[in-house]
Order: C-alpha cells, then sequence, then structure tokens
C-alpha cells in the first residue's frame, strides 16, 4: 500500500502540473492547444502525459466538444477546485514568510511561474 503523501507528491510534484492547475482555474475550461500556449515552455507530450494523469486522479475532467472537427476540452472538478483552495492558501503562506525576508533570493529569470512585473502568477 501507498502512503498518501508520496501519491499525492507522485502525481502533484511534476514539474508543470501546478501551471495546469492554475490556467485551468483561471479560465474554466480549455482545449489542449490552448493548454499548450498558456504553459509557456512545455512540450506536447509532457503536457498529455500530465493531463492524462491529472484526469486519472479525478482533478481535471476531460470532455468532447461536438463541433467540426472534434474538440477535446479541460476543466477542473470541484476535487481540483478544492485542491487550488489548498495551494492558494499555501501561495498565502508563501507571500507572509517570504523568502526574501531571510536572505534567499526568490529573483529567478527562469521560473515559470514568473509575470512579466517579477510577481508569481499562480493563483
Amino acid at each position: 500500500m501507498q502512503c498518501e503523501v508520496h501519491a499525492f507528491q507522485k502525481t502533484l510534484g511534476k514539474k508543470w502540473t501546478i501551471l495546469i492547475l492554475e490556467e485551468l482555474n483561471s479560465i474554466g475550461h480549455m482545449g489542449f492547444g490552448e493548454l499548450l500556449m498558456k504553459v509557456r515552455g512545455i512540450t506536447t507530450k509532457i503536457l498529455a502525459q500530465r493531463l492524462s494523469d491529472l484526469e486519472k486522479e479525478g482533478i481535471i475532467d476531460k470532455s468532447m466538444v461536438q463541433e467540426s472537427p472534434l474538440r477535446v476540452k479541460y476543466a477542473i472538478t470541484e476535487k481540483g477546485r478544492e485542491l487550488v483552495s489548498i495551494f492558494v492558501r499555501i501561495k498565502e503562506w508563501a507571500v507572509r514568510h517570504s523568502v526574501v525576508k531571510h536572505g534567499i533570493s526568490s529573483n529567478c529569470n527562469s521560473c515559470p511561474y514568473k509575470r512579466g512585473d517579477d510577481t508569481c502568477r499562480l493563483f
């Protein structure tokens, strides 16, 4: 039997997962191509893997849009929204207890979460 924390980390600890959730949470639902454009730097292969993992865990939902051509839309589920609320609280905690106050720089030019104004774009 696998520890719940290890199982949580196995899916949500992977690079890009939190960014994907943030995008789906902010917009509501998106197609694969839209997500690929929004999550800068992610490859098609990795996006497909992360979406599959999140769908298996019930964190996102995949549905077919009856258009021509057929399209797939991804949306965050209630379980996913509950998870996002935890991430919001973690971000609030991190802001209150900023590592910058302790001499560790948070200025990272390669950070995928950074906006153009150097603020965190998550949640």
